[in-house]
């Protein structure tokens, strides 16, 4: 008896693993991967380690960076797609950023969520924008993607230490403005030199055009010919919203390549 209800255990142990083990598979199978390459851009082995990649970044930062390719979006908004690829490939953390590429549309969007937004500012989007695209022209997406990570592990980085990224200094334009005003200024100055060497000036009053004791005034009085009128209208309380609307930071940026 024993023996039989150990057999019965077992078998009922066995077909409970045999029908768990298709679900696990399948659940694995479905779940998003950090990089989706539906694109077939990489081959297999640095498709693996960008996954790897993207995994550890995204748990350090507390922050989903991930990437995905795709086939075509069937000529829709890339914008609009890139956004609710987002939202429907279930990625443990609902702040980050993702770069999405249509191959047959060659179109490129990065879509910011959360803190990924504040901290990826345009300064920052400039900047990774510069660093992949020329790869993307030449079809090296694995240098692409490689620059992609390297700017975006390193502003996220400075965000989660508390520093904004806004951008490096443009001391060649400032330069350039300083001198535009000094040249402004010492011309200027010279005009002004030039006024105070000149003999005869305009008069302001209409008594030094007159010779002493030829003219003699029985009467004056003032007439005003015209009168100005300013009006200024009364100011209303107004106020304005933040960067975004609908309760949620988010934005992006793309384009063609």
């Amino acid at each position: 008896m024993k023996n039989i209800v150990k057999k019965l255990i077992c078998l009922t142990a066995a077909l409970l693993l045999i029908v768990a083990l298709p679900l696990s598979v399948s659940a694995q199978s479905t779940r998003k991967s950090y990089f989706q390459d539906d694109g077939h851009t990489l081959d297999n082995l640095t498709g693996a380690w960008t996954d790897a990649t993207l995994k550890e970044m995204s748990e350090r930062l507390q922050l989903t960076v991930a990437i995905a390719t795709v086939e075509t979006i069937d000529y829709e908004d890339i914008g609009y797609y890139t956004k609710h690829y987002y939202k429907k490939a279930g990625y443990p953390y609902t702040d980050g950023v993702l770069l999405l590429i249509a191959m047959e549309e060659r179109e490129w969007y990065i879509y910011t969520k959360g803190d990924a937004y504040d901290y990826l500012t345009d300064a920052a989007l400039d900047d990774i924008e510069d660093g992949m695209l020329p790869f993307l022209r030449e079809n090296d997406y694995e240098q692409a993607f490689m620059s992609y990570m390297r700017l975006c592990d390193e502003y996220l980085t400075m965000g989660r230490e508390g520093e904004i990224y806004r951008g490096s200094f443009p001391w060649g334009q400032h330069i350039l403005l300083a001198l535009v005003i000094g040249v402004a200024a010492g011309l200027i100055t010279v005009s002004v030199m030039r006024s105070k060497l000149k003999s005869v000036r305009p008069r302001r009053e209409a008594h030094e055009y007159t010779r002493p004791g030829s003219m003699q005034l029985t009467s004056s009085r003032d007439l005003y010919l015209y009168r100005t009128v300013h009006r200024r209208p009364k100011p209303k309380d107004t106020s304005s919203g933040g960067r975004s609307g609908g309760g949620s930071r988010s934005g992006g940026r793309g384009g063609r390549f």
